[in-house]
């Protein structure tokens, strides 16, 4: 079972998986609490979601595509 994956909706046969993490998947991604700062965890396409590869968005909108970009604008963010 891959992380963002959860048993129940969504699962059915021939049915894509979500493109978007939940709100543990994200904290486990990137931080504990990062969910409830407003920190969201996607997947750009169905081929990057594959891959593994993700899109780091910030609270207004900012998209990174590493973790420690995620990681630098909520520090500079919250020195602010």
């Amino acid at each position: 079972e891959g992380e963002g994956e959860g048993e129940g909706e969504g699962e059915g046969e021939g049915e894509e998986p979500p493109l978007e993490c939940d709100s543990a998947a994200v904290d486990r991604k990137l931080w504990e609490g990062a969910f409830g700062a407003g920190w969201r965890v996607r997947a750009p396409s169905q081929a990057a979601l594959k891959q593994g590869h993700w899109h780091y968005v910030g609270p207004t909108g900012d998209v990174h595509r590493t973790r420690d970009s995620a990681a630098a604008a909520a520090a500079a963010g919250a020195a602010a």
